[in-house]
């Protein structure tokens, strides 16, 4: 005879079963545990499509708000495309175990939306938060983004190591969960859970291999659906910006890599100044990658280094630099990582890549552009980055004008190696501001003492810190700062990176 739980889970599945998966989002979901009556985790589980249930990974070990531990992992939902993703946890006494965080990836604005369905109080209706609320973006910033880490290691996570199998530490944790997995009140919703305990599902078998089929274990697959999700949002972000058209030619060639000296692409007049600049620029970026991958190793459950190919890390420095400092973009999350401040990145061969992006949407309805490259030599007499630089000079003088150089870039003098770097000029409008009278009282002529508030505080968007990038930058309307002057993006740049400098502890 078929018992009552078994009964209430087949109705669960049925009526999940009506929404389409492609069309399953926040909207459906919390309308669905409303009209159900869900008034618990498991009851909303119950409601979600096969497809969610059916791809995710298991972390065992989480920095997020939610704990987990080998034998209670958290799960991370995400689905066929990664658009809307579920995650849960399965212990009452971890944290986040009365919570289902959601994050979905909002097509019309190209932007993710993070949120909480609560169910902390017994007996009474979920509640659902606002779009990405202050204890969301304290970790995935503003504008939000995933963190998800790159290939070839997702430290924490099972199956770390890109095609690898599981450590011995792994394999221990992943026995005790897959022991109570099936009659687990939330896990047992999971669909084909056995197999993350089978070596083909993190290594590609000899069949596979044979056959020429296509394989990505769990965490690879995530990777290329947030990173194709993430290079969308950092096209539509740097797209949007005023200064992106005169600037898409220089943008084109940094983005592929492989098309020479960025200066070249840059009037004569300009390039003292901008190799300059971008040597202040890079100096900086280079701890950051190195911060990024020590981290990683850190955090991983095993020493082993043992794992198959995986795409290599890199930081797109020249892309980044034009974007941030000459385009004017706000600050992003370029890469997904953990690591505040890392910028390199990686994605498993599939995820679709910003140059690509960019150039459908700048230049792919230039036939000559297109038809060169299509048939690019990868030299360095390759006729379409020698079109291209064509292209952004014309471009860029007409932009730049007579004059207009030093004010854009404002490269200043490069720092000698160990000296400290020159407080931004805008700084001083900080100070004069915020002395209790006008704004309030933060200590911005204080470096020690700013430093520990910004990694702090519970501020509309998150901590301090990232109260202060809103501010600065454009979406800010009426509240942005500092009030008393237009600023250049080069200007609110160096004042964003000196704070975020101070912030690291």
């Amino acid at each position: 005879m078929r018992s009552a739980s078994s009964f209430c889970l087949c109705l669960g599945l049925i009526a999940a079963a009506h929404a389409r998966a492609a069309d399953f989002n926040m909207d459906v979901f919390s309308e669905l545990v409303r009209t159900r009556n869900a008034a618990t985790v498991e009851q909303a589980l119950a409601l979600l499509p096969a497809e969610l249930l059916t791809n995710y990974t298991l972390v065992f070990d989480s920095r997020s708000l939610q704990d987990a531990a080998p034998a209670a992992p958290r799960v991370i939902l995400y689905g066929a495309d990664g658009r809307f993703i579920v995650t849960f946890n399965g212990d009452a006494n971890q944290r986040g175990y009365a919570v289902l965080e959601t994050m979905q990836f909002d097509e019309r604005s190209n932007s993710f939306q993070f949120r909480e369905l609560s169910f902390a109080t017994a007996g009474e209706k979920a509640t659902l938060s606002e779009d990405n609320p202050a204890r969301c973006t304290a970790c995935h910033g503003s504008p939000a983004r995933p963190i998800w880490d790159a290939p070839p290691t997702w430290p924490g996570v099972y199956g770390e190591r890109y095609r690898a199998g599981l450590s011995r530490t792994e394999f221990i944790g992943m026995q005790a969960f897959l022991a109570r997995q099936a009659q687990h009140p939330r896990y047992r919703y999971l669909i084909g859970a056995r197999r993350f305990g089978e070596r083909t599902t993190y290594v590609e078998s000899s069949k596979s291999l044979y056959n020429g089929e296509s394989f990505e274990p769990p965490n690879g697959r995530l990777s290329v659906l947030l990173a194709t999700l993430n290079v969308r949002s950092l096209a539509a972000n740097l797209t949007a910006e005023p200064a992106f058209a005169p600037h898409r030619y220089a943008l084109l060639a940094a983005a592929a890599g492989n098309c020479g000296e960025i200066g070249s692409y840059y009037p004569a007049s300009m390039r003292a100044a901008l190799v300059q600049a971008i040597n202040d620029y890079s100096r900086f970026s280079v701890a950051d990658g190195a911060g990024q991958e020590a981290g990683k190793r850190l955090r991983r459950a095993s020493n082993v280094e043992a794992y198959r190919g995986g795409a290599a890390a890199s930081d797109p420095i020249m892309l980044r630099f034009i974007a941030e400092r000459l385009v004017g973009m706000p600050r992003q999350r370029w890469s997904l990582a953990l690591e505040d401040g890392a910028h390199a990145s990686a994605a498993p061969e599939g995820a679709l890549s910003l140059e690509q992006l960019l150039f459908e949407r700048s230049a792919g309805s230039e036939p000559e552009l297109r038809d060169l490259r299509a048939v690019r030599s990868f030299t360095a007499a390759d006729a379409y980055c020698a079109e291209l630089s064509r292209r952004s000079q014309r471009a860029l003088s007409a932009f730049y004008g007579d004059g207009g150089t030093q004010r854009m870039l404002a490269p200043g003098s490069t720092p000698a190696a160990g000296a400290a770097r020159p407080l931004p000029q805008l700084l001083a409008h900080c100070v004069k501001c915020h002395t209790g009278e006008v704004g309030p009282a933060l200590p911005f002529a204080d470096p020690d003492a700013l430093g520990p508030l910004l990694r702090a505080g519970d501020y509309p968007h998150g901590r301090l810190l990232d109260e202060i990038l809103f501010r600065l930058a454009p979406e800010a309307g009426t509240a942005r700062m500092p009030r008393d002057i237009n600023a250049t993006p080069a200007e609110r740049h160096d004042l964003e990176d000196y704070f975020v400098r101070l912030a690291s502890p």
